[in-house]
């Protein structure tokens, strides 16, 4: 590892954190974990496991999953058109045991997960990697303002199977034992980031963590119903801080009917037990990661895996037929696996063999995306939403346009340019992978990509 960058301006490591370290780990763990947290983060990205553009796959594997990759240095991702693509996801590597953790679950054919603190999202992409289209997750984060960064990077993932939600934890007890698998990536003290992020340092405090600590004990009682018989809850943090980690673990199951689940790591990996052997820590210190802790929990019981389809009644079919008569320039052939509805002149699409249920987290939680938003209705005319361009199962069939580098960027800024399309709605691509929509005119086009997501900083004068 190299040394932090500017290290005059990173403020020190916080003392209380450091006497607590000292004394909850042996001394040459202590200081070999101290040390490492003034030295330089690793810098990593999970590809998207359908989004494949060639870009990033020849980097250094992350040994824990074969989607992940270290990167030599930091490219700057506000000016590659790939990342906005969706064609890969920043992430720290340490995040990504998330994948390696639901792929050793037993659940059922269409599970129904909930990650209940997603925002950024991170996490949440790598569940739907995992369901690829089935099931449901529903991904949930309570403040409002990173609730829509969360829908902004899963509409970029390109899944329709996905809810995005701003709740509270208490508001999931009317659905009862509803969950197959909760992820909850608790806050936490954020020890971890020490290093990735000076501001840690500065908001850390004994008094943090003790408000942590209540914070994660009232969400991890809340789940205890929200979990089917057989279930899981999947538990994480990037903190090293024992009471927010096993201690607290230890305090959930002495109240609950869960049990800690054994998981089979490979050893190579350096990762750490934790004192109670619930869990693991992957140490900045013997790994290349930030810190991060997990642990897997099962409810006691068994689950029959009952299949979660239910049949589509006439009406709801009519209803979407009725629907479908609007969309004449939508013409991807799996629309019909969908249900659609209109909401506030926004029409939403969700794939039919979970609808029922998603229907009913519509109805009674606050929604900040439900499935795909397929477009706006403006005076009996469809404008198509980014969401929709973005879309892996239902972006099939519509005129498509290729950019170069250069202009892919001047597109993301909001620019308009010359370029050589057919008449009427077309999304334009980089590396065969969708940017967003133009509404072309033959000589001159209108610029769709959303205002909020626009590039805003100067683009170079070459790329």
């Amino acid at each position: 590892m190299t040394r932090l960058k500017n290290p005059d301006s990173i403020p020190l490591l916080p003392k209380q954190f450091c006497q607590r370290i000292e004394q909850d780990w042996p001394p040459t763990a202590a200081a070999d974990l101290l040390r490492s947290l003034n030295e330089q983060s690793p810098i990593s990205i999970r590809l998207h496991k359908l989004k494949s553009s060639g870009s990033f796959e020849e980097e250094k594997m992350i040994p824990w999953t074969v989607l992940g990759r270290y990167l030599i240095e930091r490219p700057s991702f506000t000016l590659d058109p790939l990342f906005h693509s969706g064609a890969y996801y920043p992430q720290e590597a340490g995040s990504m045991f998330v994948e390696w953790i639901v792929n050793q679950l037993t659940l059922p054919e269409e599970p129904i997960l909930l990650d209940l603190c997603a925002a950024p999202g991170g996490k949440s992409t790598i569940l739907l990697d995992f369901l690829q289209g089935k099931g449901i997750l529903v991904s949930n984060e309570i403040i409002r303002s990173r609730s829509y960064i969360l829908r902004d990077n899963i509409s970029k993932w390109g899944y329709s199977n996905c809810i995005v939600t701003n709740n509270a934890v208490e508001d999931f007890n009317q659905f009862g034992s509803t969950f197959d698998c909760i992820l909850v990536d608790a806050p936490c003290s954020g020890e971890g980031m020490f290093r990735k992020d000076p501001n840690a340092r500065a908001e850390w405090s004994v008094e943090n963590v003790r408000t942590c600590e209540v914070r994660q004990q009232n969400i991890l009682s809340h789940c205890a119903d929200l979990v089917k018989d057989g279930g899981y809850i999947i538990y994480s943090t990037c903190t090293f801080n024992r009471a927010e980690n096993e201690l607290q673990l230890l305090d959930f199951m002495e109240h609950n009917s869960f049990e800690a689940v054994q998981l089979e790591v490979d050893e190579s990996w350096g990762l750490t037990k934790d004192t109670l052997g619930f869990g693991f820590y992957a140490l900045p210190a013997n790994m290349q990661t930030e810190g991060f802790y997990f642990a897997v929990l099962r409810k006691a019981g068994s689950t029959t895996h009952e299949s979660s389809k239910k049949k589509v009644n006439s009406k709801k079919k009519k209803s979407r037929e009725i629907i479908m008569e609007t969309f004449v320039q939508l013409p991807s052939p799996h629309f019909e696996a969908y249900d659609q509805l209109e909401k506030n002149e926004f029409i939403f699409a969700f794939p039919s063999a979970q609808s029922f249920l998603a229907k009913e987290f519509l109805n009674n939680l606050t929604i900040v995306k439900w499935g795909v938003r397929l477009g706006t209705r403006m005076k009996n005319k469809l404008v198509p939403d980014h969401e929709l361009a973005m879309n892996i199962s239902l972006n099939e069939g519509f005129p498509r346009v290729k950019l170069s580098k250069i202009d892919a960027l001047r597109y993301l800024k909001g620019e308009t340019f010359s370029i050589d399309a057919p008449q009427g709605w077309v999304i334009v691509t980089h590396n065969e992978l969708p940017l967003g929509w133009i509404k072309s005119m033959g000589n001159r086009f209108n610029n769709y990509y959303p205002k909020e997501l626009r590039i805003r900083m100067e683009l170079p004068d070459s790329i």
